[in-house]
């Protein structure tokens, strides 16, 4: 129990963070200070194009670079389908020392489009934990698969990124 306390707070201070962020907009990284230390994140409000591939994803949020430790990564953003279009919308999040296995981090996906079988639009949300040695950006990538007409469309996404003192497995 005693060990799942730190998580426990971390994961109440990243919450009370990301909603305080949602409403803030832009599309820059910013940093602020928690209860638990710094948080990363980044969000945007505009509308884009849901494009890309698995192998070469559509960037829709990325950090500025941190340093190699433990971290706890929350994202969400908002998939939609247009009229006579169809597709499936999937996003990962991605960071150093990432080794591409669907294992090493949490994907979420959503049928949208004006077809039968799919929602207008759908809330993706991912949440993380992990560590890593080598510095670098933490990212929420999209990419849409077996799609048909228009490309859906991403909005009112973020990613937040906070530090832990450990990962337990």
């Amino acid at each position: 129990m005693h060990r799942r306390l730190p998580l426990a707070v971390a994961l109440a201070a990243l919450a009370v963070a990301v909603l305080g962020v949602a409403g803030m907009g832009g599309a820059a990284t910013h940093r602020s200070s928690s209860a638990s230390g710094d948080l990363f994140f980044d969000t945007f409000k505009d509308v884009m194009p849901l494009t890309g591939t698995a192998a070469a994803p559509l960037v829709v949020a990325e950090t500025s670079v941190l340093p190699g430790g433990s971290y706890l990564i929350s994202a969400k953003v908002v998939a939609a389908g247009q009229d006579h279009a169809f597709a499936r919308a999937v996003c990962q999040l991605r960071y150093p020392d990432w080794t591409g296995s669907i294992a090493t981090t949490d994907n979420s996906s959503a049928t949208v489009g004006g077809r039968n079988a799919a929602a207008e639009d759908q809330t993706l949300s991912l949440l993380w934990g992990a560590g890593f040695a080598s510095a670098g950006r933490v990212s929420l990538v999209c990419w849409p698969e077996n799609r048909t007409g228009p490309a859906p469309v991403l909005t009112d996404g973020s990613l937040s990124v906070l530090p832990v003192s450990s990962i337990n497995p």
